[in-house]
């Protein structure tokens, strides 16, 4: 982590405002590596699960593979981080399957957006610094079954989903950082 904090602290001595893309694989840590920025940085923390589609809009095969409304992330959050203003955006709802909370957000000179398909080629541009994070298949089932009490819809719908994701769009070939987070909640590099 100590170098990517550098490379951060490094852009916002030539900029006002920088933000860090965290994608990975289900389970490789994004939303702990988030967490962890933001008890030892000032910033802002964007999760993209805050921008999955509907069951209705998830029906609507013109959307593709992508499973989160990058279109809605981009005009709500994106481009709304370019100004000086307070501004607020809509949260998905996982358990009404709604898009219903409001969320309101102070402007930051720091700013993380976290969740797969954080990296998809429609939002890879705004985003000083990228960092792609895999686990192994062996592992990513482990911490699946510590975290979650049904697993099976993760392993028949939501991991093939981010699996074609990942092939198709190579998230990982654009990162910055390429790594994996050890037992311990370490980033280790691996590009």
């Amino acid at each position: 982590m100590t170098e990517i904090f550098k490379r951060a602290a490094e852009l916002l001595t030539k900029k006002d405002k920088i933000i860090i893309a965290i994608d990975g694989q289900c389970c490789a840590g994004k939303s702990a590596m988030a967490r962890f920025m933001a008890e030892n940085l000032d910033c802002n923390v964007f999760h993209l699960d805050d921008f999955y589609l509907t069951e209705e809009e998830r029906q609507n095969k013109s959307r593709g593979f992508v499973n989160a409304d990058v279109s809605r992330f981009r005009a709500e959050v994106l481009e709304n981080l370019r100004g000086t203003a307070p501004f607020d955006y809509e949260k998905y709802d996982c358990e009404s399957g709604t898009v219903s909370k409001f969320v309101v957000t102070e402007q930051k000179p720091l700013n993380i957006v976290e969740g797969a398909y954080c990296l998809c080629d429609e939002l890879a541009g705004y985003y000083d610094i990228k960092i792609f994070l895999k686990i192994d298949e062996a592992e990513q089932l482990s911490r699946l079954k510590k975290r979650e009490t049904d697993i099976t819809p993760y392993i028949e719908k939501w991991i093939p989903l981010e699996n074609d994701y990942i092939a198709a769009q190579r998230p990982q070939d654009k990162a910055d950082f390429v790594g994996r987070i050890s037992a311990d909640g370490e980033f280790i590099k691996t590009l």
